[in-house]
């Protein structure tokens, strides 16, 4: 994404109605784009991941947390470009309630 990181916003975590989805903790980044007066969502989520150890020794496992660019819903929310960051938020966060049924 071509442009000036504006904000970033963690949100509260979302629980699909889809029981085969699993809780998503989502980070929002708002872009405003090079040369013209626009806005644009990027989203982010945390995954959680335990490490165990493949050889002998410590068998205790080892908890990560890593920040992924959520590719489905960026592709998604490109599409929404607003005149305003404020703008640019709350159509991520309208969009976002609608396709996981969380609002």
């Amino acid at each position: 994404m071509a442009g000036e990181l504006i904000a970033t916003y963690g949100l509260n975590p979302i629980s699909p109605s889809d029981p085969t989805i699993g809780e998503q903790q989502l980070r929002l980044e708002v872009w405003k784009k090079w040369g013209v007066e626009s806005y644009s969502v990027k989203v982010w989520r945390l995954e959680s991941y335990r490490f165990m150890p493949s050889f002998g020794g410590n068998q205790e496992g080892a908890d990560v947390q890593v920040l992924v660019v959520d590719d489905f819903l960026t592709m998604k929310l490109e599409a929404l470009v607003a005149a305003s960051a404020a703008d640019a938020v709350n159509g991520a966060l309208e969009w976002m309630r609608d396709w996981f049924d969380a609002g």
